[in-house]
């Protein structure tokens, strides 16, 4: 699903001020029941800070990138927050990419850590390991493993087989 497109970054510019050093966006006129000054976003359950402007929600971090380069994202491309926490709207942990690229720079909550060593892996159960990569919106199955290290090694064999 194609995102809404933002407001024009000359509104925006108008109606919000961002630090880049904490990633916060604050009013800068009066927006009931906000007070200019005041934090503009509010956090969502999955820990992205949100917005309304003119009735409509928008990410943070998609005005944010709207306020820094003056345009909306390019087709095909999404905000990727490096060190995947989605509340850190700083400018240095932002960046453009491509949707499949964004997939592959998830973690999956049953990593149980965020080490990206262990991408493409998940628990199936048992104490065993899943591996499953995302390729060009196709998902390829590559086994499931005892240990987590065979695990590792699979992927990393999938991925020298396919030349990633």
């Amino acid at each position: 699903m194609k995102p809404k497109p933002l407001p024009p970054v000359e509104v925006l510019n108008e109606l919000l001020h961002y630090n880049p050093d904490t990633g916060e966006l604050r009013w800068k006129v009066h927006r009931w029941p906000r007070c200019v000054g005041t934090i503009a976003t509010y956090t969502t359950r999955a820990g992205y800070h949100c917005l309304k402007i003119n009735g409509s929600d928008y990410k943070a971090h998609r005005i944010i990138w709207g306020l820094h380069t003056g345009e909306d994202l390019p087709q095909g491309m999404v905000i990727d927050h490096i060190n995947h926490t989605p509340g850190d709207n700083r400018l240095v942990n932002l960046r453009l990419v491509s949707y499949s690229e964004n997939t592959y720079n998830t973690t999956n909550n049953n990593n149980l850590t965020p080490d990206t060593s262990r991408r493409g892996l998940t628990s199936a159960g048992g104490g065993r390991w899943r591996v499953q990569i995302s390729v060009g919106g196709k998902n390829i199955y590559c086994g499931t493993y005892d240990t987590v290290s065979e695990a590792i090694d699979a992927r990393k064999k999938a991925e020298d087989l396919r030349g990633w």
